[in-house]
């Protein structure tokens, strides 16, 4: 399985589409946005695991996304 992935994200309807989800909440469905612009977002059938320095979303390749 692999450590590291880079995920693109598309805000709709979104003023400026510059968000940050580092994806280390480790609970719960929030994912939140550190850029500063409120962006935060939900994940939806994603599972929070233990990452390399906090938690981490691990994706399941087909059905897990981040609105």
């Amino acid at each position: 399985m692999p450590t590291n992935a880079t995920v693109h994200i598309s805000i709709a309807n979104a003023p400026v589409s510059n968000a940050h989800y580092p994806l280390n909440d480790e609970t719960g469905t929030k994912v939140t946005d550190i850029s500063g612009k409120g962006f935060d977002g939900i994940a939806f059938n994603g599972t929070w695991t233990t990452g390399q320095n906090e938690g981490a979303m691990e994706f399941n390749g087909s059905t897990t996304s981040v609105y």
